[in-house]
């Protein structure tokens, strides 16, 4: 198993993605913004995790994905009206958290984003964000164009999301 810290898709939710603040300037070649839906969840998210407000996170749609966290600790937090974190630790130990809680986490704890309430999302938080390439200036998926975020796309059961624990941006 590879040492590089990362999160374990297990159950992707109906739209996860990888975003930020977006790509600003390329418009006129055609390229559009994309990135997240709601920036303040976002920066609220990154804030609470210690990260700089546009640094790229999950943007959850509908229904949150499952994760298992491969680092030997993370910080997470997530944020959105009505959003929640349930994890499984190793140990089988549960734990439920609000939005704009952070909650550190061990090597082999389960996490699940809990969207409820009045709202269709929210962001999840790591510390030092997610290691994706960085394309025309942002981490934003663009589906369409297969662009940003892992792999240009939404995440998948089985995906392997890297983390840039201690490099904040």
């Amino acid at each position: 198993m590879s040492d590089a810290p990362l999160l374990k898709v297990i159950a992707p939710g109906l739209s996860t993605t990888v975003q930020d603040r977006g790509r600003f300037g390329w418009q006129r070649y055609g390229v559009p913004v994309s990135g997240a839906l709601d920036p303040v969840a976002l920066a609220a998210a990154n804030i609470v995790v210690g990260n700089e407000p546009g640094c790229a996170g999950l943007e959850c749609l509908y229904q949150g994905p499952v994760l298992e966290v491969i680092a030997e600790s993370s910080r997470i937090a997530v944020a959105g009206d009505g959003a929640a974190l349930e994890i499984i630790g190793p140990d089988a130990e549960r734990l439920r958290c609000g939005a704009c809680e952070s909650v550190r986490t061990a090597r082999g704890s389960r996490i699940r984003v809990v969207i409820a309430g009045p709202s269709i999302g929210a962001y999840l938080a790591v510390e030092g964000g997610f290691a994706v390439p960085i394309i025309m200036d942002s981490r934003s998926t663009y589906a369409r164009a297969s662009i940003g975020g892992y792999k240009g796309r939404p995440l998948r059961e089985g995906d392997a999301v890297p983390l840039a624990l201690g490099d904040v941006g």
